[in-house]
């Protein structure tokens, strides 16, 4: 079974299948969650935010990355 993720905010078993992601063209996050909760969320966008201003991607929203997060955590 495929971990659930989202893509732009879309539910995708196979993230990297039909995905700009195949060409590197992105950033990522990973993030620790113990007993439902996210460690060090702050942290972690101020991380992602300073990487998208580096390669001058658009940043995403915060509160709909973490409503997003807070999606797949229900799950």
């Amino acid at each position: 079974m495929s971990p659930q993720t989202l893509v732009n905010g879309v539910a995708d078993s196979h993230p990297l299948i039909g995905s700009r992601l195949v060409y590197g063209d992105g950033l990522f996050e990973t993030i620790a969650v113990r007993n439902g909760q996210l460690r060090h969320w702050g942290l972690h966008i101020e991380r992602l935010q300073a990487g998208c201003s580096k390669l001058r991607m658009r940043q995403p929203d915060p509160n709909q990355l973490l409503d997003e997060v807070s999606q797949l955590l229900d799950t």
